[in-house]
């Protein structure tokens, strides 16, 4: 059977004139001093093109990049006796980013220009810059007050000024300080009695009781090489204090400021009451330091010296057993 078909059929010839073929380019500069083990010096420039794209990419992300870092670290202990066994270094961190888009954000058909040419308003620039330090001893001190105290102490600082900007934001800035203090001491594993030895009187006279030592004599002699240690395996307690200062101020003029000072502590105990008995006990607690000082008006000098701890913010506690049997 033979049916009938109709319709039409469109033939359509499209040509291409005119296509854009904006080359992109990148490149990166690297650098890198050591001046023996005192100071180390790296940096890096890094640029690329709005065009520029990867063999595994069609098409670049319309956005020229630069960007440089500089990382430097200057180990200040140095200059003091080697035999003091002090660890003293110090970072300094600093990095620049320039993102410049290939259009206007508001006219997508206008070209931005050169990146250096094009304004800030439609840039996106992130800045920041960084310094730590910190300190610790890897030789213990002959004198036993210095082993106690400054050998088991690590304190790091850090603070660091972070800028940005973009085609909405004006201006964001946050102005940060990070300072912890910790201290770490482990007891002597020489602390401990063993009161269950045939030579103590616990176990003569649990041995030789009649009738009763039959039973009592092959459990003493099981336990008679047991250790009972007096004082904790370790004890650790840190401080944490943390600054923020932030502020934003969008182009519609629109501000927003948030500002918080922190405290954390901790404390940590481990105990092996018996060789196979381990105790663990910890301690968590945080504060808001800010509040009591915005509450009566006060500095931070007012605050160490009224001794000061802030407000509750939440803790944790917890203390747990670990028995393991002989076999």
């Amino acid at each position: 059977k033979h049916e009938e078909i109709k319709g039409k059929v469109y033939i359509n010839e499209l040509r291409f004139t005119g296509v854009r073929k904006d080359k992109g380019q990148a490149f990166r500069l690297a650098t890198s001093l050591n001046f023996s083990d005192l100071l180390s010096i790296d940096s890096q420039y890094k640029r690329e093109d709005a065009d520029f794209h990867k063999l595994q990419q069609r098409l670049g992300d319309k956005t020229t990049t630069e960007y440089f870092t500089f990382n430097s670290t200057f180990h200040t202990d140095k200059f003091l006796p080697s035999e003091w066994g002090v660890n003293l270094p110090l970072y300094l961190n600093y990095s620049l980013k320039h993102n410049t888009p290939k259009y206007y954000p508001q006219k997508p058909d206008v070209l931005t220009g050169m990146p250096q040419d094009a304004p800030d308003e439609i840039k996106t620039i992130n800045e920041s810059i960084g310094l730590t330090t910190a300190y610790s001893k890897s030789i213990r001190s002959k004198n036993w007050f210095s082993r106690a105290t400054l050998d088991r102490i690590n304190i790091d600082y850090t603070i660091s000024n972070s800028s940005s900007s973009t085609h909405e934001v004006l201006s964001q800035i946050n102005i940060s300080q990070d300072l912890s203090i910790g201290y770490n001491y482990n007891f002597s594993s020489d602390n401990f009695l063993m009161p269950f030895k045939e030579e103590v009187w616990l176990y003569k006279f649990m041995t030789n009781i009649p009738v009763v030592k039959f039973l009592t004599k092959p459990f003493f002699d099981k336990i008679s090489n047991t250790k009972v240690y007096y004082t904790p395996k370790n004890m650790s307690t840190g401080v944490s204090i943390s600054e923020s200062d932030y502020s934003k101020i969008m182009r519609t003029l629109v501000e927003e400021e948030l500002y918080s000072l922190d405290m954390h502590r901790t404390l940590s105990i481990t105990h092996n009451t018996f060789n196979n008995l381990k105790t663990i006990y910890s301690l968590s607690v945080g504060s808001n330091l800010y509040h009591n000082m915005d509450k009566n008006n006060w500095s931070k000098l007012d605050l160490i010296k009224n001794f000061d701890t802030g407000l509750g913010i939440g803790g944790s506690e917890s203390l747990s057993n670990t028995y393991t049997p002989e076999v």
